[in-house]
């Protein structure tokens, strides 16, 4: 595999990456990197344009000269297609995952969308919840998105189209008026009861949780952690055609 790129981290998820030098392969796949000895977690990871998929070893010790033998990168499906806003204009900077059934997301490597909205990312052949976060996309906010997919070959999803998104926002406190930290807020479409994808919807340090939603008509469940021994409570239906407010959330006992 022609130029394909070694990632670095030290093990545990204690995070940070070590200096390395050379952490790529050659046009043969041959890799030779310098890094100081130690433990690593290492992921192999194929170059653009391929269907491959990385591969990763945990805690490869590193004392000397050490040779890990030949790396096989495994084939996989490739989805592709195009995000575009609701005037049919591509949109750069969406991220997607790809959860499978055990909730693990197997979308890790080019998985956001390009200039003009392309996207071509790999994930193994199986079923996905695929979604589309577009917080990061710069000048404007759009709603994001979900779809279950069945990938069993590559797949071309064609032009996926994002709505207008409007925020919506909360301060959850408890029943003796204090901030509660995450709690979770659902957003159910009212007529369906459907659950939104909604990214970052749990409260902060201070309470506060922010969703991002196309028009419509919606119920928001609030939804603390169990041992806090807060009841859940349920606003609305509450219609949405712009960037909004639920105030103040008081919880009981």
């Amino acid at each position: 595999v022609a130029f394909g790129d070694l990632d670095f981290r030290f093990p545990g998820g204690s995070g940070g990456n070590p200096a390395t030098v050379n952490d790529g392969a050659n046009a043969l796949g041959q890799f030779a990197v310098t890094i100081p000895a130690g433990s690593y977690d290492v992921t192999f990871n194929p170059p653009l344009g391929t269907n491959l998929l990385g591969v990763f070893r945990a805690s490869v010790a590193i004392a000397g000269t050490t040779n890990v033998g030949d790396i096989v990168l495994p084939e996989g499906v490739t989805l592709s297609g195009t995000v575009v806003n609701a005037a049919g204009v591509g949109v750069a900077g969406v991220n997607f995952d790809a959860f499978d059934a055990t909730g693990v997301d197997q979308a890790v490597l080019y998985a956001s969308s390009g200039l003009g909205g392309a996207f071509s990312f790999n994930v193994p052949a199986g079923q996905y919840e695929l979604n589309l976060n577009p917080t990061s996309v710069v000048g404007a906010v759009l709603a994001p998105r979900s779809l279950p997919i069945n990938a069993t070959t590559n797949l071309n999803l064609g032009v996926l189209a994002l709505q207008p998104g409007f925020t919506v926002s909360a301060i959850v406190r408890n029943a003796s008026n204090l901030p509660m930290n995450n709690v979770d807020l659902d957003v159910r479409d009212a007529s369906t009861k459907t659950v939104l994808y909604t990214p970052g919807d749990k409260t902060n340090a201070t309470g506060l949780v922010d969703v991002v939603v196309p028009a419509g008509t919606y119920y928001f469940d609030v939804k603390p952690v169990f041992a806090t021994g807060m009841a859940p409570r349920r606003i609305g239906p509450t219609t949405v055609a712009a960037a909004s407010t639920l105030g103040i959330v008081q919880l009981q006992a």
